[in-house]
């Protein structure tokens, strides 16, 4: 289970390493795209295809496929790291999340997400003052 939140240097060269504890879960091809909010995401093989599925198997002329497919295809790339799970961040995914020097890695169980150290503190904010709304908001969906 991808679980956990750590926080990190962005070294020379806008390499970054993956917590060791999301390492042993990930598993083959990893993609990195943009997402939501600003954020980052990073997924192994199987996830990936889960989330471009309905992009690929929908309709172009439905404009929440497009949109969607913008944001999380065409921004995404294949990474390779190396043994001690390092990687150079794109340079549009990079300016994309507005990174500078530290970054958060927030473990969501199905994926990973990297903020910039500041949007992730903005967010939690947001978190703390709107968690009950939107609990209440995902309870009423189910």
């Amino acid at each position: 289970m991808i679980i956990g939140e750590f926080q990190q240097k962005v070294g020379a060269k806008k390499r970054i390493a993956i917590p060791s504890v999301f390492r042993k879960e990930l598993k083959g091809k990893l993609y990195i795209t943009r997402g939501y909010e600003q954020s980052l995401v990073i997924v192994d093989e199987q996830r990936w295809e889960k989330i471009i599925s309905p992009l690929v198997q929908g309709p172009m002329i439905n404009n929440s496929i497009r949109q969607t497919s913008r944001i999380l295809i065409g921004g995404a790339r294949e990474i390779t790291t190396d043994p001690q799970g390092r990687f150079v961040l794109p340079d549009n995914l990079f300016v994309y999340a507005g990174i500078m020097s530290d970054i958060v890695w927030v473990g969501l169980i199905n994926w990973i997400e990297i903020w910039n150290v500041n949007a992730w503190s903005n967010q939690l904010k947001y978190l703390k003052t709107h968690g009950g709304e939107i609990a209440e908001h995902l309870t009423s969906t189910y």
